[in-house]
């Protein structure tokens, strides 16, 4: 929806003249939710942000480079009370329907790529600050929807996590693997990314998890036994472990990869200090289940 005329411009979001990262990323929010209602732009309501989502999804994708920090940024702040509303269902474990659930899944789910996909964009120097200028941010454009924001420890919580993935994905590309992002049909069967080794053109489907996450999926693993004894062996030996994932028409090989602050060396703005560890734990996993062939793009970004 387009809005030309005089009396419309005038209340038309202002661009101000600091040219920072984050102040473009309001600048584009604004705007689109300015050309979605109009004059209502700034009652922003969180019932009906999925329509400001999808344009924002839609704009980030067709983006010069130039802009496309800043719209991720933007996508984020759109996404974050639907995400806070959901990580809050997850916490306190609310009842309702597996469609319900589902549903709030993957609203924690887009918002951790678009939140990867950010840190993924921004250059080293940039990584440093993001951390603290987001939650800030957040916690503003959910007082604007009058809906709760992410606490401090649940936002920790998940900049914990994701940072274990942004470190291997930097690491790796640092080392000379092959690495992409999945979309969000992998993310809901487990693949965080894949990475392939080039020497060899075997690649691996990798879901990276924290040393407790790891852990305890280990242990969900054997309970429900998917995972035998050898194999719990195996996992707590090497740090990781493959296991198939979704329903037995869409199954897929994942790679549980444990992502162990005392081997791999402490993360810092989402990045190892070094990452020759890492580079040679991966090629061990992927000598062992590494698999050739052109898989390694059947979950392209979307």
């Amino acid at each position: 929806m387009q809005y030309r005329t005089h009396h419309h411009r005038l209340h038309r979001p202002q661009q101000r003249l600091d040219d920072s990262l984050y102040q473009r990323a309001m600048i584009e929010l604004d705007e689109v939710l300015y050309d979605l209602h109009g004059h209502d732009w700034q009652h922003v309501r969180v019932e009906r942000l999925s329509t400001a989502i999808d344009e924002m999804k839609q704009r980030t994708a067709q983006s010069e480079s130039h802009r496309r920090s800043a719209q991720l940024i933007a996508l984020l702040l759109l996404q974050t009370p639907r995400a806070a509303r959901a990580q809050d269902a997850m916490d306190r474990r609310h009842g309702g329907s597996y469609h319900h659930r589902q549903k709030r899944l993957y609203e924690l789910i887009d918002f951790n790529d678009t939140f990867v996909d950010i840190v993924l964009s921004l250059r080293h120097e940039q990584r440093a600050e993001f951390h603290h200028k987001i939650y800030a941010l957040m916690h503003d454009f959910c007082v604007r929807a009058r809906t709760h924001v992410f606490s401090r420890e649940q936002f920790d919580a998940i900049t914990h996590g994701l940072s274990r993935e942004t470190a291997v994905y930097l690491g790796a590309q640092k080392e000379g693997f092959d690495v992409h992002m999945t979309n969000r049909v992998a993310d809901g069967l487990g693949v965080d990314m894949q990475i392939r080794d080039r020497d060899s053109g075997r690649y691996i489907n990798i879901d990276c998890k924290t040393t407790k996450a790891y852990l305890r999926r280990v242990e969900e693993l054997r309970r429900e036994e998917r995972l035998d004894e050898r194999e719990v062996g195996v996992a707590l030996t090497r740090g990781y472990i493959r296991v198939s994932n979704g329903r037995y028409d869409e199954q897929v090989e994942v790679v549980l990869f444990s992502v162990v602050s005392e081997l791999f060396g402490g993360i810092q703005d989402f990045e190892f200090a070094t990452s020759d560890v890492l580079a040679l734990k991966l090629r061990e996993a992927i000598n062992v289940y590494g698999r050739q062939g052109d898989g390694f793009y059947q979950y392209k970004e979307e």
